[in-house]
């Protein structure tokens, strides 16, 4: 389900950037790593639901489902999951001036450490 609904999201990309690049305090930089976080974020939450699909599928069937499947699914749920936390939080960056600044002010906290 989360592949299904995180497409249209996707592809609306496109459109809020065209609504928000010329804001103050919007920088390309921050856009493009949105972006670049979401194309990854896609194709790992596309494959989760590929195969999310390919064992329902074979539940539906009552076909055997060899032992790794389940395990392999719930890896990549997470994996897609902290996929699609990545881009969310970038995504936040790109308006919020304030999670820039406690961002780096983390980030500045930990080098110094």
């Amino acid at each position: 389900m989360a592949a299904v609904f995180a497409t249209p999201v996707y592809f609306t990309g496109e459109g809020a950037e065209e609504l928000v690049e010329h804001k103050p305090a919007v920088t390309e930089d921050y856009i493009h790593e949105h972006e670049e976080a979401a194309e990854v974020a896609i194709i790992l939450i596309a494959i989760t639901g590929v195969a999310g699909a390919a064992a329902l599928a074979m539940v539906q069937l009552k076909k055997n489902i060899p032992t790794a499947l389940p395990i392999a699914i719930l890896i990549a749920n997470l994996v897609s999951a902290g996929a699609l936390l990545r881009t969310a939080h970038l995504g936040g960056l790109v308006r919020h001036d304030e999670l820039r600044v406690s961002a780096a002010v983390s980030s500045n906290k930990s080098t110094s450490v």
